[in-house]
């Protein structure tokens, strides 16, 4: 976008408001993924708030596209030729290039949006289930770890299942059905 913006300027042709926002939408996605790796990587940020912002910038990369586009008009399906653009040709290239980018920013963080939305539910889905005897744990060939829950509500909307070392691996210990030796 800068190198565009340069070209317009040497060339004393304004620069369209609609690159300035397209410019000021690429500045912020790439403020947006410093940051959103450094919290992530410090665990200060939550991953909902990753989503909304992800939608949010997403959001204004689909109205960026669609000005544009409405910019644009034919020339994104024109021929780029000496008929049409005399000269300047190159500029006609780069009207095209400067969409397909715009495009593609959107796409991606729409992609970005929805991927950090299905890590979410995954990450969600699973509850820690801890040993009941260490002694016991090591003579079973079950080993503790976090397992995919069955069903019911995904933990943050409801208090996890309550642990009781009886049943911990699915057999009730100490009790017997038909006497002591049976």
């Amino acid at each position: 976008m800068g190198f565009f913006a340069y070209h317009l300027r040497k060339e004393k042709y304004p620069v369209p408001y609609e690159f300035i926002a397209l410019y000021l939408i690429s500045a912020a996605t790439i403020i947006n993924v410093v940051l959103t790796f450094f919290f992530l990587c410090c665990r200060i940020l939550k991953p909902m708030m990753v989503i909304i912002i992800d939608v949010l910038i997403s959001l204004v990369w689909g109205t960026a596209f669609g000005m544009l586009g409405r910019a644009l008009g034919k020339s994104i399906i024109e021929t780029c030729n000496e008929s049409n653009y005399g000269k300047y040709i190159a500029v006609c290239h780069m009207y095209k290039m400067v969409f397909a980018f715009a495009f593609l920013g959107w796409f991606l963080h729409l992609g970005t949006a929805v991927l950090a939305y299905s890590v979410r539910k995954r990450v969600n889905s699973h509850v820690y289930q801890p040993a009941a005897n260490p002694v016991v744990n090591l003579m079973n060939t079950k080993q503790t770890a976090y397992k995919p829950m069955d069903t019911g509500p995904v933990y943050g909307s409801s208090a996890p299942p309550v642990y009781s070392p009886e049943t911990a691996h699915g057999v009730k210990m100490g009790h017997t059905s038909g006497g002591a030796y049976a």
